[in-house]
């Protein structure tokens, strides 16, 4: 019986553990969304990269999975338009081509099997599913960048003598584009996410400066009463 209860307490523990990380997880998103300031004025600059880097690249992929269902009936409209225009185009490409010219006796279009297979080819990976494939790799590219972006610019701007690395603007990057969510709200969330993502990052920006300087303060007052 002590093994049974050993093994039952094992197995509730291991299913246990998900729902834990779930939990943790969605509370952090709604510390994010909800209470920025209070969430970024605790946060440490400090620590590893693996959960921020995989919290954040979750977030855009659940927000890219989500918004898929209400931005596919749009593409899908802008699929047809865009097919239309290119109908148009070879048709004028067609009729321009007839007009000779000095120096010019080849077609300028490519034939008709050419567009079709190049339609076939390119256009389910712009407009298609793919997207929401392609969005952890997209926006881990798009995470290191505006890091690195925001770090030179914050060092140049703000504190070139700050002792904040660029690990630290990256763990503040990663959580800060958390509103990357309001995206799942049809059409206006197109619009609503990257307001509130610059939001959210300036007012991390501000915390974390003004926590680091806060420290700074504190560490020289108390240097100075020991000196004393």
């Amino acid at each position: 019986l002590a093994l049974a209860g050993t093994a039952l307490g094992k197995a509730v523990t291991k299913l246990a553990m998900p729902i834990r990380y779930l939990a943790h997880y969605f509370m952090t998103v709604g510390r994010v969304l909800f209470h920025p300031t209070k969430f970024f004025a605790g946060m440490r600059h400090e620590g590893g990269l693996v959960f921020p880097l995989f919290f954040a690249i979750g977030t855009h992929w659940l927000a890219s999975f989500l918004s898929f269902f209400w931005k596919s009936p749009v593409l899908r409209m802008m699929k047809e338009g865009l097919r239309d225009g290119v109908e148009l185009w070879r048709g004028f490409g067609s009729d321009f081509s007839q007009i000779d010219s000095p120096g010019r006796h080849a077609e300028s279009t490519l034939p008709p099997e050419a567009w079709t297979k190049l339609r076939e080819l390119v256009l389910p990976w712009l407009w298609g599913s793919s997207s929401v494939l392609l969005d952890p790799f997209t926006s881990l590219a798009m995470l290191l960048i505006t890091s690195m972006l925001i770090f030179v610019a914050a060092r140049v701007l703000i504190d070139s003598e700050s002792p904040i690395r660029w690990g630290a603007t990256l763990r503040l990057v990663c959580f800060a584009s958390t509103p990357i969510l309001w995206s799942i709200i049809p059409v206006a969330g197109a619009v609503i996410a990257p307001v509130a993502i610059v939001a959210t990052t300036t007012i991390a920006l501000v915390e974390m400066y003004r926590t680091n300087y806060l420290r700074s303060e504190e560490h020289t007052s108390e240097l100075q009463s020991h000196h004393d």
